[in-house]
């Protein structure tokens, strides 16, 4: 089975920034089980801007993987400023003495003439591929119409539709992963909550297209690690293990981070904890002035630890490390960093709403995220209970064993599979 694995999103494995969060490394660990298929012949495809890094990336990982793009037009190829152009076509037209009205209009012509030439390239091009799979994007025009390609796209969240904050971006994610949507096409939601929403959005779209299939956890939550290691990551962040409660950190609205450092910094001083930390991980701007802005009390400042992005392989130590994490995000379509906690062996404070009660089930403290009060008399309660952080921490283990990436692209697969069969 030839099969385009859309793969833009990887393109930012070399960076420190925003693009390395929850989707990327779904798109790394479903690739990562695809390539162990045989029966499936892989080609990553992008979007024309992300096909160097791409290239890099495919080098690094699946030497033997091609990449793909679109045809760029003869316009854009060899005219990147179509401004700069029309303004040498106009000049070029005085001087020739051709009237503007008809420059414009053959200009116009021309660049509608290429286009139709690009697109029905890139048609035929993919038109051998037998599957086009996305973790994130919607396909490219040149796919999504062309009936022999089974496309199957994975849906993430609704967020941008259903956060009222956020109603401002809703265009924007249309067109980037919503605008292909249609009545024929499969779609995997990671949660039953996602599923829901993507029912009540889009009306036409029927049960029989939408597979359930819950994210996997990586490996490396599982395996442990040398005592050694343990050691040298909490010496370079100056941590002392179950001295802190971790999140990792956005500062995103419906992360929710800034009501849980109020509340962190009210817990601290309604108790007095001299030694106990609240250690934010992820990115490195927006933290200079946050505790002015949020008005926290200077002699708390030196309880709260920025470290900016860990590496991949510290983040199980962080999160192992640490007495409970905070997770009380407004809205999830999964929620990865609950499910990494629970693997880690770490309690865990999340929220009632969205998707998190599906996935923590009775292996978290829920609560409502709205609430300050809630956050800290949830952090009262793990800090000074010990017992119940054995509790979570036995349940958070035996409930991330069912979430493996294994298992998650399996069950992608065997839908893949069954739609092909049907057609």
């Amino acid at each position: 089975m030839k099969l385009l694995f859309e793969a833009s999103i990887l393109s930012c494995f070399n960076e420190k920034s925003f693009g390395r969060s929850g989707i990327y490394f779904v798109a790394v660990e479903i690739l990562k089980q695809f390539a162990l298929n045989t029966e499936y012949e892989i080609t990553l495809f992008c979007e024309n801007e992300y096909y160097n890094n791409l290239k890099l990336f495919a080098e690094k990982y699946y030497p033997s993987m091609p990449v793909k793009t679109k045809k760029q037009s003869v316009f854009n190829r060899f005219c990147s400023n179509k401004i700069d152009f029309l303004k040498s076509l106009r000049t070029k037209s005085i001087l020739l003495k051709i009237p503007r009205k008809a420059s414009v209009c053959f200009f116009k012509s021309l660049l509608v003439f290429d286009k139709a030439i690009s697109f029905i390239s890139d048609y035929l091009f993919f038109s051998s591929y037998d599957v086009f799979f996305s973790p994130f994007r919607k396909a490219p025009e040149c796919i999504l119409c062309n009936k022999k390609i089974r496309k199957f796209l994975m849906i993430h969240d609704f967020i941008s539709a259903k956060f009222p904050p956020y109603l401002h971006m809703k265009e924007n994610w249309m067109n980037i992963a919503w605008k292909g949507i249609n009545k024929n096409d499969r779609y995997i939601c990671i949660s039953d909550n996602t599923k829901k929403d993507l029912l009540s959005l889009f009306s036409f779209v029927s049960e029989k297209q939408i597979l359930v299939n819950y994210n996997g956890i990586n490996e490396r939550f599982f395996e442990g690690f040398p005592q050694q290691k343990n050691d040298e990551i909490l010496q370079k962040y100056n941590l002392k293990s179950k001295s802190y409660m971790f999140s990792i950190g956005s500062l995103v609205e419906h992360k929710n981070l800034k009501k849980q450092i109020k509340a962190f910094a009210a817990f601290i001083k309604e108790t007095g904890c001299p030694d106990f930390y609240y250690v934010i991980t992820g990115p490195s701007s927006g933290y200079n002035n946050l505790l002015e802005e949020l008005n926290i009390d200077k002699e708390l400042h030196t309880h709260f630890k920025f470290t900016g992005y860990a590496e991949d392989d510290e983040v199980p130590v962080l999160y192992a490390n640490a007495l409970w994490t905070s997770f009380t995000s407004l809205y999830e379509g999964f929620g990865l960093p609950a499910l990494e906690a629970m693997s880690s062996g770490c309690p865990l404070v999340t929220s009632n709403t969205t998707s998190l009660p599906e996935i923590c089930m009775d292996a978290a403290v829920m609560i409502d995220p709205e609430s300050e009060e809630e956050h800290i008399k949830a952090y009262k309660r793990l800090y000074s209970d010990s017992s119940l952080r054995d509790e979570l921490i036995k349940k958070g283990l035996e409930r991330s064993k069912a979430f493996t990436w294994e298992n998650s692209v399996k069950g992608i697969m065997n839908f893949i599979d069954a739609a092909c069969v049907e057609s």
